[in-house]
């Protein structure tokens, strides 16, 4: 199980350094209400232990989540991930999700080299 969470933090770090480029802040009229759902939908994909257990994992999926609804900032990075913070949830075992990620990045990682 270390090994896997070791490999998918490396590769979520590597994958921001590589794909994004972040502002500090961004403005749009929506830009509030679209950060709302982001948070919203972030919180109902993921179980929220898994932001604690994979930081760089959970900040690549805030990140690509902001990108796509257009609204990727620092300021914003920083909201959604402290009102994943504060997201309640009763302790399960969520290792099979690790399990699983690791396994997908390693999939997609040996087609990307055929």
């Amino acid at each position: 199980m270390k090994e896997d969470i070791k490999y998918i933090e490396q590769w979520a770090l590597l994958k921001i350094i590589d794909n994004y480029e972040i502002k500090n802040t961004v403005t749009t009229d929506d830009r509030l209400c679209l950060v709302e759902k982001v948070v919203r939908d972030i919180s109902v994909t993921f179980p929220a232990c898994i932001f604690r257990t994979l930081p760089n994992y959970a900040r690549l999926s805030v990140i690509e989540a902001l990108d796509y609804n257009e609204v990727l900032s620092m300021d914003n990075i920083h909201y959604v991930e402290s009102e994943l913070r504060n997201i309640d949830e009763a302790y399960e075992n969520y290792d099979w999700f690790i399990v699983d990620k690791a396994r997908e990045i390693k999939r997609s990682q040996r087609g990307s080299y055929v």
